[in-house]
Formats: C-alpha cells, sequence, structure tokens
C-alpha cells in the first residue's frame, strides 16, 4: 500500500476512534442516568423508546416534549372559585380561617406535586421544581396566588431567563416575601434589591452596598393590585430621581434595573453555575462556565439551548461525575413514583414523605432556599429515606410505616389512617404498573433497566 493511501486509512481510523460517545446508542445505564439527572427518573417505557437513541437525540427528545408542553396542569376547584379572584382573601368567608388554610396549602401541595408525577413532559416538570427551589417561598399566606405563581413558572421553565425574572419580580408571592409592597420612596426596603442581586442575576461579590440602595430606589412603586391581583406601579410611591446602578446612570425605574443586570457578564454565569450544581456536579468548572455564559448569551438567555449544552455535554456524561449529586426529598419521592410507571393522586402521600425528609414545598427555611447536596442527609432523614425506598420495594407493611412513625408525628390534616390508605392504595398501583410493564415488553424490560438498580438501593438517594 502507497504511503498516502496509508496515511489516508490510518487517518480515518483515528477519526473513527476519536468520534464522540454522544453519537453511539445509549445503555442502559446512560438511559437511566439521563433520565435521574433531567426527568426524576427513567419510567419503564424510557428504556425502550431510548435504546436506539444517541445522547444527542435522546436530549433532543426530551427538549421536543417541554417545548409541546406548555400549558400548566389544572388547578384545584377551589382555586377557580370567585372569592379566590380577591388576592388578599385566601380562604372562603364561611370557613374557619386557620383550619381552612392549613387545608388549602396542603392541596395545593398535593396538585404541585401531582404535577410533576403526571407531567407530560418530565423535563419541563424537574425544571419547574428547579424554579420552585430557585426561588423559594417563606410565608404561607395566598395559597391561589402560589397556584397561579406556578402555573408562570410552567410555561416560562424553558423560556427566556430575563422574561421568567421579570414574570418573579412582578409576582404578588415575591412582594409579599420580600416586602416589596415597604418599599417606597423616602422609605426604601432593601430586602428584594439584595435579594434580585445576590441569589437571582450576579451573585454575591458582584455588587456593591450602594448598588443595592440604588436598585431598591429604582423598585419604588411595584406592587400588586389588592383585588386583582395584577401587578401595578404606583407612581405616587416612585422614586423618580437620578440612580447610579453598576456604574450606569439615568432615571431608572424595575424595568431599567433589570435591562441592567442582563447585560452584566456575571448574568449568565450566575445562571450556568445554578444549573451546573442542579444538573451535573457539585462544583461548576469556572472555564466552562464563562464558555456557556457566553453562548447563552448570544442565544438570548434560551434556558432550553443552555440545557441542551449542559445535557449534551462531557461534562454531563462524565463518570466522574455520575452519583455526585443528592436527589431531592422531592426529586426523590416523584422518581421513585416515575421509575414505576405510576401516576394519578398521590400528592398528599408524597407531601407527608417529602416534609418528613426536610423539604416541605412552599415553605423553604429562608430567602436562600433550602441548602440541598450533603445537607439533605442526616440520621433523622436518612432514616426516612430508607424507609420510603423500602416501602417502594416491598410495600408499606406495618413495619415500613413503624419505622416512619417513630421519627415523626402526623398532621392534623393527615391522619394516621388516611396515611395507611394511602400507602395501601399506591402498593396497589405500583404492583398493577409492573404487571402492565411486564406483559408490555417482559424481555425488553429484564435487558433494558438496570440490574443493580432496584427501587430500594440506597443509591437512589444520588443522582
Amino acid at each position: 500500500m502507497k504511503t498516502g493511501k496509508r496515511s489516508i486509512v490510518v487517518g480515518t481510523l483515528l477519526w473513527l476512534a476519536m468520534l464522540p460517545f454522544a453519537a453511539q446508542a445509549l445503555s442502559p445505564v446512560e438511559v437511566d442516568h439521563l433520565m435521574q439527572r433531567a426527568a426524576f427518573a427513567a419510567a419503564p417505557a424510557d428504556y425502550g423508546r431510548m435504546a436506539a437513541l444517541s445522547r444527542v437525540q435522546a436530549v433532543d427528545l426530551l427538549l421536543q416534549e417541554a417545548a409541546s408542553d406548555e400549558e400548566p396542569p389544572s388547578v384545584p376547584d377551589w382555586a377557580r372559585a370567585p372569592w379566590t379572584l380577591a388576592y388578599w382573601q385566601h380562604e372562603p368567608l364561611d370557613a374557619k380561617p386557620k383550619q381552612a388554610t392549613l387545608m388549602y396549602w396542603a392541596d395545593t401541595r398535593r396538585w404541585f406535586l401531582n404535577s410533576l408525577v403526571n407531567a407530560r413532559s418530565p423535563l419541563r416538570a424537574r425544571m419547574v421544581l428547579h424554579w420552585h427551589e430557585y426561588f423559594p417561598m417563606v410565608r404561607q399566606k395566598h395559597a391561589a396566588s402560589a397556584l397561579r405563581r406556578d402555573d408562570r413558572f410552567y410555561a416560562l421553565a424553558l423560556g427566556d431567563y430575563r422574561e421568567l425574572l421579570t414574570a418573579f419580580s412582578r409576582d404578588g408571592v415575591t412582594m409579599e416575601n420580600l416586602d416589596m409592597k415597604q418599599n417606597r420612596r423616602g422609605s426604601i426596603n432593601e430586602n428584594f434589591a439584595r435579594e434580585l442581586l445576590e441569589l437571582y442575576s450576579l451573585g454575591r461579590g458582584h455588587y456593591s452596598e450602594n448598588d443595592i440602595r440604588e436598585t431598591a430606589r429604582a423598585f419604588t412603586g411595584w406592587a400588586v393590585h389588592r383585588t386583582s391581583g395584577m401587578f401595578v406601579v404606583m407612581w405616587n410611591w416612585h422614586d423618580f430621581g437620578e440612580k447610579t446602578v453598576l456604574g450606569q446612570t439615568g432615571l431608572f425605574d424595575g424595568d431599567d434595573v433589570l435591562d441592567i443586570l442582563s447585560q452584566q457578564p456575571r448574568y449568565a454565569e450566575f445562571q450556568v453555575e445554578r444549573l451546573w450544581t442542579t444538573f451535573i456536579s457539585p462544583t461548576p468548572d469556572p472555564k466552562r462556565v464563562k464558555q456557556w455564559a457566553a453562548q447563552f448569551r448570544q442565544q438570548d438567555y434560551a434556558l432550553s439551548a443552555l440545557l441542551r449544552t449542559m445535557l449534551t455535554s462531557e461534562e454531563f456524561w462524565s463518570a466522574d461525575n455520575r452519583q455526585s449529586l443528592v436527589k431531592s426529598p422531592v426529586e426523590l419521592v416523584v422518581g421513585a413514583l416515575r421509575a414505576e410507571g405510576v401516576s394519578g393522586d398521590h400528592g398528599a402521600w408524597m407531601d407527608l414523605w417529602a416534609t418528613q425528609m426536610g423539604q416541605k414545598v412552599y415553605l423553604a427555611p429562608d430567602v436562600k432556599g433550602w441548602r440541598g447536596y450533603t445537607n439533605w442527609l442526616t440520621t433523622r432523614t436518612i432514616g426516612v429515606r430508607q424507609a420510603f425506598l423500602s416501602g417502594m420495594s416491598q410495600g408499606f407493611d406495618a413495619s415500613v410505616l413503624s419505622r416512619f412513625e417513630a421519627a415523626t408525628a402526623y398532621p392534623s390534616y393527615y391522619p394516621l389512617e388516611r396515611a395507611h390508605a394511602d400507602s395501601a392504595r399506591l402498593w396497589r398501583d405500583v404492583e398493577a404498573a409492573r404487571s402492565r410493564n411486564a406483559k408490555a415488553a417482559p424481555s425488553m424490560m429484564m435487558a433494558m433497566k438496570p440490574a443493580e438498580m432496584s427501587a430500594a438501593d440506597p443509591m437512589r438517594n444520588l443522582k
């Protein structure tokens, strides 16, 4: 063989050897990894439908499903009642206020968790949970308003981050949690301004105390109409004076400041870092962060494009980063049901378990949200997690429930009898789902689903 032809053959073989693994068909373990991170868990059908797909094709499939599922799930009937249209009125006038409020919040949590399990697009649902944790609630006052907030999160979960941050800034729950109604000309309240800069746009160390004060002045007058619940600007409360924010000076209002923030290189980097710790590993790579942040800006802050970059990256698929993240309680309980192919109304039961594992949705410990990662794992919560995983594997019999009951007390709106009944109902649904899956494709299920990852495996705490 001539030297030139030999070089071409050798070069071709080297090129083939260097083809990225992203072009190869997914293994069962890779399906599990992708779905654990991006969709709570791999449902039984996922192993079959993704068997012939490459990494890129599988990620694109999830994104396509998310793009076609922008309609939020239906809210509970009581949230559509006429009296809930009044923003400050969150319970019927003929109900006992304290008990009614507890019931409505319990039903709100049930609705939220059901929406994650039953979502047509698990990726969109996973992003809704991300924003729920990223923009936490710390005061439970208006359940119907929280539901409307989640509707916006659902619609904007994979869109333009600037639009999402604007919606969050104009939301009534935000204004209540961060005291925006107290922010008026001549008597500013810096709570919202501080959290906007520190937690939602730039991160600590990338702004000054003067930037906080000037930002607070720009947002004076932002409020929610007392009866309609709609965003309004009370111009008689607004500070019309000149302001200087991050080196720019002008007669700024809140929208102007949001624009100024989005112009900062750090704005994109901060979002990349936050999503990195959700989907890849606890410690972002600074070089990669800057690279992806530049792409994120060029793509007009499209979260779907950023997610595609992340989920198809070498970092996401690296063996070093697998099982490096700890599932939140909500991820664990929602993922357990999705892994079995169970849907329906199990939200109250999931809420009970997630709460005892340390995560009560709609009630974060503070404005920074849940700390996550290894903070989820304490001596007490590990025991609750293991009781839960054991129950999902073998059934929630008396011994499993007794372990759980020893660690906690049932709330008044969820009595012990109901918990037992819901556990039995869930187990019937699990057994029915397993039977359906086995009949549908028994050989495929045995071949595709990773045998080493049973429902009771402690490693299910990781992703």
